[in-house]
């Protein structure tokens, strides 16, 4: 239940503990303020934790966009995770970016790289030209694959004239 309450406003997380827990919910705002501050701390260390020890065959970047704030636009949170050496997956890293410009992959990339992520076997993303320019630059050794775009995004199918599909 605690980590619900990363990156949300106190007065949203007590609304929706209460929605969650019922009218038996009491948490003050001091407590959820406590938990936030103790979560951030928590992530501050595992984003800065060293990263040379990980080998990776598969990478995947992407990003997606959150409404952090009530009434505010939705903001990128940029993401690496991959496929080990040894076939295990990986959680790499996860950042807020100002979007998806080559400039803020290419900030992203280099903290994972300045945290001793060596280079992949192969990338996989999407086709974001500024993650792609910045892969690129990044790691110009790795082999890179876009992956398919999600089934929304496609256009619908259209079945030849006579198919049964």
């Amino acid at each position: 239940m605690v980590r619900q309450f990363s990156g949300v406003h106190s007065r949203i997380g007590l609304r929706g503990t209460g929605e969650a827990l019922g009218d038996q919910a009491a948490i003050s705002k001091s407590t959820v303020s406590s938990v936030c501050q103790a979560i951030k701390e928590e992530y501050r260390v595992w984003a800065a934790r060293p990263l040379s020890k990980v080998r990776l065959d598969y990478l995947f970047l992407d990003a997606s966009f959150f409404g952090m704030h009530p009434g505010s636009p939705a903001e990128p949170v940029l993401a690496a995770w991959g496929i080990t050496t040894s076939g295990k997956p990986a959680f790499i890293g996860l950042a807020p970016g100002t979007g998806e410009s080559a400039d803020a992959w290419t900030s992203f990339l280099a903290d994972l790289q300045d945290r001793g992520l060596g280079c992949p076997l192969l990338i996989i993303s999407d086709g974001a030209p500024g993650l792609i320019s910045a892969v690129e630059q990044s790691y110009p050794k790795a082999l890179r694959q876009r992956c398919p775009d999600p089934p929304a995004a496609q256009p619908p199918r259209q079945d030849p004239p006579g198919h049964a599909g």
